[in-house]
């Protein structure tokens, strides 16, 4: 066994020196070669050559004349050379291309009105801010029933009564029923019970005599004013009185009776200048249901406190 490994070993070694001398023997070859070629390289080369410089030719260029450009099919506008790019626009109002700036037209933005939200029910003299509406009770004890116009209260009030400020201000001097014989041309006279009252305004200091056959009106002017958004609701305004409808202030400017008109201002409260306009009554209204005010049933001054009624007259009509 052992002569058999250094056999091997033998062998390993000799197949080694073959091989390295097979190598040696390729490389000398390939080296030859490699000198060869650049003896070749060299040889082909030689000296370099003198630069001799050469000038090129002027062409002839041919005389060329481009005709004149012809109008496309969309119009005789439409002309453009050969070389030239198209510039074209596009109309807003035609919807189509051009080749010419189109005139674009600046239309004012459509501003709604703003429509008139208030409308005038009637035109009439301004009532007392107290009313007699009736009585009840009997002889010895009657009940004057009595309307607080500012408020639509209608207060029970005996003599001697007083009334605060949140229910009138005033107090009940005395009330009586009297018997009234109204005679007219042509017709039967006519009795009837008419209830007095006699009140103390607390605010003027005055005594103000009320009966319940007609209202007390004041000379001065009384608009009633309602809103189209809320048309059931009424507003009873004076001249130089205002009310607030979708952030306009409208201010009654100027009354009249005949004809029935009311001249309204309406503005913002940013507003320096507003819009005025003469409102005519468009219809009755409950409120304005009042019956005729006679020449003797009315205050004859517009600041000064309401006078009593029939006070010391000879010539009423009323007296017994």
């Amino acid at each position: 066994m052992r002569r058999l490994l250094l056999y091997l070993d033998k062998i390993a070694l000799v197949a080694c020196v073959l091989l390295f001398l097979g190598i040696a023997v390729w490389a000398a070859l390939r080296f030859r070669q490699v000198d060869e070629i650049g003896r070749m390289a060299a040889a082909s080369v030689g000296s370099p050559a003198k630069h001799e410089p050469q000038f090129a030719q002027t062409p002839t260029i041919a005389q060329v004349s481009w005709p004149e450009p012809a109008a496309q099919s969309q119009g005789r506008e439409w002309v453009f050379d050969t070389f030239t790019p198209p510039v074209l626009y596009y109309d807003p109002v035609q919807k189509t291309f051009t080749v010419t700036p189109p005139v674009v037209r600046e239309v004012a933005p459509v501003v709604a009105e703003t429509p008139f939200e208030v409308e005038l029910v009637s035109v009439r003299q301004e009532p007392y801010r107290i009313q007699l509406k009736g009585y009840s009770g009997t002889e010895a004890a009657y009940t004057a029933h009595l309307e607080v116009i500012d408020t639509g209260e209608t207060v029970l009030g005996r003599p001697g009564q007083v009334f605060p400020e949140a229910r009138g201000n005033f107090a009940v001097r005395s009330f009586e029923v009297r018997r009234i014989t109204t005679t007219s041309e042509g017709s039967m006279p006519v009795v009837e019970n008419v209830a007095f009252a006699v009140i103390l305004d607390s605010r003027t200091g005055r005594e103000v005599t009320l009966t319940n056959r007609e209202p007390l009106m004041l000379p001065r002017l009384q608009c009633v004013l309602r809103t189209r958004v809320f048309p059931a609701e009424e507003h009873a305004l004076r001249e130089g009185m205002k009310i607030t409808v979708n952030g306009y202030d409208y201010t009654v400017m100027q009354l009249s009776m005949n004809p029935a008109q009311a001249v309204v201002s309406r503005k913002k409260p940013s507003e320096f200048v507003g819009e005025t306009r003469t409102l005519i009554p468009v219809g009755e209204s409950p409120m304005a249901r009042l019956a005729p005010v006679s020449p003797g049933q009315r205050d004859n001054s517009i600041d000064s406190p309401v006078v009593s009624l029939f006070a010391n007259s000879r010539h009423s009509p009323l007296r017994r």
